[in-house]
């Protein structure tokens, strides 16, 4: 393992991968079929991503252990050749990646385009970023930085 990324499993096995997974890009079809939005930014990436769109869904927050357990078996059923450990650290690394996106992405959509809504969403994704960051030992210090922002963020939210 490198020292600089240990998260190996991020690189192993790249898919095809949508990239905005999570409950709003979702709908349910009149035939019963799920339909996918939103899916231009679709590209090659870790197998995670997708799942991690959902399991820490950015507007819902499921019970820690059902993400567990549906990160895990998606692990055994999908890339059984991966440690638990390993996995698990990728899916905190995956998902740390995406939710620092995403707390950019909202703020520029309330600040440049007024589209201030998101802001109600940011509390949910700043705690995710957060444990994720916590989570992972060559990350801890990006989660004491993100709670030191955390007055700032309530005082744009009142």
């Amino acid at each position: 393992r490198s020292t600089l990324f240990p998260y190996t499993t991020l690189f192993r096995s790249v898919k095809f991968v949508h990239r905005d997974y999570h409950c709003r890009n979702l709908m349910c079809r009149a035939d019963g079929s799920i339909g996918i939005l939103d899916f231009q930014d679709a590209l090659w990436g870790s197998p995670a991503y997708d799942l991690v769109s959902l399991t820490r869904d950015c507007y819902i927050r499921y019970p820690q252990a059902d993400v567990c357990r549906w990160e895990a078996d998606f692990r055994a059923r999908y890339l059984p050749q991966e440690s638990a450990e390993d996995w698990a650290q990728t899916c905190d690394a995956v998902s740390l990646q995406r939710h620092l996106k995403v707390l950019g992405l909202f703020v520029r959509l309330a600040e440049r385009d007024g589209k201030r809504g998101y802001l109600a969403d940011l509390p949910l994704v700043l705690a995710y970023a957060c444990d994720e960051a916590a989570a992972l030992p060559h990350t801890a210090w990006i989660a004491d930085e993100l709670r030191r922002a955390i007055p700032r963020l309530q005082e744009k939210l009142t």
